[in-house]
C-alpha cells in the first residue's frame, strides 16, 4: 500500500493523518481570498494529497473570487495565480 501510495495509485492513510496533524487545513478554506503564498513543506505535501499527486502540480479546482475557474500554487515564484480559462473549440 505505502509503494502505491508513493507512486500515486493510492493515499496512505498514516502519511495523511501525520500531515492533518501538523497543519491546520482550515486556512484553505476560505473560497474568498487566496491562501498564503508562503507554504509550509507539510502544507504543500498536504495539498498535493488533496488536489494533486505526488510531485505534480497544486490545482485547486474550487472557484475562488478572481480565479472562476480554480487557482494553482506556482512553486517556483510561490505564488498562488488563478487557472486560465480555456475554451476547447468545437
Amino acid at each position: 500500500m505505502q509503494k502505491a501510495a508513493e507512486l500515486g495509485l493510492a493515499v496512505y492513510p498514516k502519511r495523511v493523518e501525520r500531515i492533518s496533524q501538523v497543519i491546520n487545513s482550515g486556512k484553505f478554506d476560505d473560497l474568498s481570498k487566496f491562501p498564503d503564498n508562503s507554504l509550509t513543506k507539510e502544507e504543500i505535501e498536504w495539498l498535493r494529497v488533496a488536489y494533486s499527486y505526488p510531485n505534480g502540480p497544486i490545482l485547486d479546482p474550487r472557484p475562488r473570487k478572481g480565479a472562476p475557474k480554480g487557482i494553482y500554487y506556482d512553486e517556483k515564484t510561490k505564488q498562488w495565480k488563478s487557472r486560465p480559462y480555456i475554451t476547447i473549440p468545437g
